[in-house]
């Protein structure tokens, strides 16, 4: 899993709007930025002072992004897994109790990850020997001067390098689509090592992701892949934690109600449709998260919107242990009045 340096940068700059449009003798490369025209070039890792113009490019990086360059020097130029945990716009000293939390962040994702590498399950009760001794094998470096951020490496040898990322990345993907996967999808999230137990390492980051945010980075082969961790982010992972632990079963129901906000997500093509109103069979006035990805429901549910607004009637699988309650695999969905 050792990767060069140049090979780490340059899997970041082609997955970030930077493209290769020329090279002379596959040892010095030059990148072009497809949105402001803006040059790098880079040597392979083999030609002497190589190393000076991965610091150019670093330096260029983290001004543009607006990030202490430390960062980037430790994700690009490790040459093995790197997990990084930062609070932006955090310089010099912070309080024991949030380094404290930072800490026992990346002690959670790892023990979890350990975990799952051995077992592929949604829920995994204490922590065993094994996810113990891949923790110890894991080295903390020190906090750069004039930043704040915990960087921890993670050895080969642990063989929870690629499953951490796919789990950080599956999880980010999870939170921006904003839908909560049913029990059918459960077993392909704990292939990618999404637990219970992953998902409740960030419950330790709460108070700080409520106050400034924090971006969780990880380095892995040629990829380096980042999520940010903010408000949304640990009430979404709370409740799809809940979801997986919920001893309530999956039920097909029927909801009606009036729409409260609607969107269409693009990229994921999928809709969530929130509504004010009750199940059918009783009186109680409950809110209401459907999501579908149905284009005609969306549009349907977006003319009910319109002044005036009129009632919708929904019919679906209620996924348990989610408050607001979501519907999913909507299988109806129609204009009652």
């Amino acid at each position: 899993m050792t990767t060069s340096t140049f090979s780490r940068i340059s899997g970041y700059l082609q997955n970030s709007n930077w493209e290769i449009f020329d090279n002379i003798d596959n040892k010095l490369f030059f990148f072009q930025n497809t949105d402001s025209k803006r040059i790098l070039e880079l040597y392979d890792d083999s030609i002497p002072g190589a190393d000076r113009y991965f610091k150019d490019a670093i330096t260029f990086l983290a001004e543009k992004d607006n990030k202490p360059k430390e960062s980037f020097l430790d994700l690009f130029c490790l040459k093995q897994g790197v997990m990084q945990i930062r609070i932006p716009n955090k310089t010099g000293e912070i309080d024991i109790e949030t380094s404290l939390n930072l800490r026992n962040t990346a002690k959670k994702i790892i023990t979890a990850t350990s975990h799952s590498r051995v077992e592929k399950k949604l829920v995994h009760p204490g922590t065993k020997d094994f996810a113990t001794e891949n923790l110890n094998e894991c080295k903390e470096i020190p906090t750069k001067e004039g930043s704040y951020i915990v960087t921890i490496l993670i050895p080969e040898e642990t063989g929870i390098l690629d499953l951490t990322q796919q789990a950080l990345k599956t999880t980010s993907q999870l939170v921006n689509s904003e839908s909560i996967p049913t029990s059918a999808e459960h077993t392909n999230l704990a292939e990618k090592g999404v637990s219970s137990n992953f998902l409740n390492s960030f419950e330790f980051l709460t108070n700080i992701a409520d106050k400034e945010g924090v971006e969780i980075s990880f380095a892995s082969g040629t990829e380096v892949f980042e999520c940010k961790v903010n408000k949304e982010f640990c009430s979404y992972v709370k409740e799809l934690s809940s979801s997986f632990t919920s001893e309530e079963k999956e039920k097909i129901v029927e909801v009606e109600g009036t729409i409260k906000l609607l969107g269409w997500n693009e990229k994921d093509n999928a809709a969530t449709i929130r509504i004010s109103g009750s199940f059918i069979d009783t009186k109680s006035k409950l809110d209401f998260i459907l999501q579908t990805n149905n284009y005609d429901f969306y549009l349907k549910a977006r003319d009910a919107e319109l002044p005036p607004k009129k009632k919708i009637r929904a019919k679906g699988t209620q996924i348990p242990g989610t408050r607001p309650s979501r519907i999913a695999d909507i299988s109806e969905l129609e204009i009652i009045s």
